[in-house]
């Protein structure tokens, strides 16, 4: 099987700096979300392991879904996406 070669005219210019030659940009992306988690693990910037409700946690996740992404929530839940909600 033959190697793609990454254009790298063709790559978004926020990844730009993923593209190495001879690694897939999938994986140079992978590499790197996993050195951003260790470093966060690593230094310890997050709250503790505490946690603590988001605004509106104390709606309906239905008007939820309204008020805070209405870009998903456009159209009426079909039967399978309730079930879904439920289930979480």
């Amino acid at each position: 099987m033959q190697k793609l070669s990454v254009n790298t005219r063709a790559t978004p210019r926020g990844f730009k700096k993923f593209v190495r030659p001879g690694k897939d940009l999938s994986i140079a992306l992978l590499e790197a979300v996993t050195a951003d988690l260790n470093e966060y693990a690593d230094t310890g910037a997050f709250d503790g392991g505490t946690a603590y409700p988001i605004q509106g946690h104390d709606m309906p996740y239905v008007d939820w879904l309204r008020v805070y992404a209405p870009q998903a929530a456009s159209s009426k839940m079909g039967d399978h996406h309730i079930r879904a909600w439920e289930w979480a």
